[in-house]
């Protein structure tokens, strides 16, 4: 399985950052896990990719399985919580 994580934030925006650094440590606390990560200020990412993923909120996390949208976070989620959705997605 290929899994990537793309994170969606905004400039200055607190919540993001705390976001970002949640999701680094529930990644980090699964044995064998290790997804492509990527963050991205929307403000220098294209308006049709943002589109076509329905991000409007920040932060959101997108978590691909074979590069198809298989949930999304919206808003602060603690590192428990994160590695709570990945886990029940990755040991179906």
């Amino acid at each position: 399985m290929n899994y990537k994580i793309n994170l969606y934030t905004t400039e200055g925006c607190f919540a993001c950052s705390i976001m970002n650094d949640n999701i680094q440590q529930a990644i980090n606390s699964i044995e064998d896990f290790n997804p492509e990560y990527n963050s991205f200020d929307k403000n220098y990412c294209w308006k049709e990719i943002l589109k076509a993923e329905g991000v409007t909120d920040f932060p959101t996390m997108v978590f691909y399985i074979n590069d198809k949208i298989s949930f999304k976070l919206i808003g602060i989620y603690s590192t428990k919580d994160i590695e709570k959705h990945i886990r029940d997605v990755i040991n179906k």
